[in-house]
């Protein structure tokens, strides 16, 4: 039985040429677009990467939590710095919303 010529070729591990073609050629680009990214725009794709992950949102979730446990006075012994309505922790929390903001 003859194969028909416009069924794909597949090898065992079951990709067709068609599709290695294809990551090839975005391989091909993405280590041009590489080669010629500045330093600024490394370390914004850094931040970029690490402020959109899980770890980000724990870390900042525990600060959060962290912050008014010490600020609520219900820990004997630690004065609040910065009492409820929490005016520093809106402040910072709306300047990394800024700054997050730059980098997405």
């Amino acid at each position: 039985m003859a194969k028909n010529s416009t069924e794909p070729v597949v090898d065992q591990t079951g990709y067709t040429e068609r599709f290695r073609n294809r990551r090839r050629a975005i391989r091909t680009f993405e280590s041009k677009y590489n080669k010629n990214r500045t330093s600024a725009e490394k370390v914004a794709d850094a931040i970029t990467s690490f402020c959109g992950s899980i770890e980000f949102l724990v870390l900042n979730t525990l600060w959060f939590i962290l912050w008014i446990v010490l600020n609520t006075g219900i820990i004997p012994g630690i004065l609040p710095f910065d009492p409820f309505p929490f005016g520093l922790l809106t402040m910072i929390v709306s300047l990394e919303a800024i700054f997050l903001s730059i980098f997405v």
